[in-house]
């Protein structure tokens, strides 16, 4: 039996490159501390690059899009980026 709903979440899901500027931890995200190796994992990322992406979701507040994007799984990868392109 084929979940349909899954296929379709699939198939209409949208993979967009996004400024790391634009780019906030949400409070959604399951860790809520970055935890240690941070600096290891930034340099794993600055040798093989970002394997996986980050999901992401758009941020508004008072039903406004504010530009920015939540990451609500990727947080340490989202860190790690971060100590890369201070």
């Amino acid at each position: 039996m084929e979940n349909t709903d899954a296929i379709q979440d699939i198939e209409t899901s949208n993979i967009q490159r996004i400024a790391i500027k634009n780019l906030v931890k949400s409070p959604l995200n399951v860790r809520k501390k970055e935890g240690s190796g941070i600096a290891e994992l930034a340099a794993l990322i600055a040798s093989q690059g970002l394997i996986q992406n980050l999901v992401v979701t758009e941020q508004k507040k008072k039903n406004k899009k504010t530009g920015k994007f939540e990451v609500v799984a990727g947080g340490r990868r989202l860190a790690a980026l971060n100590l890369l392109v201070a």
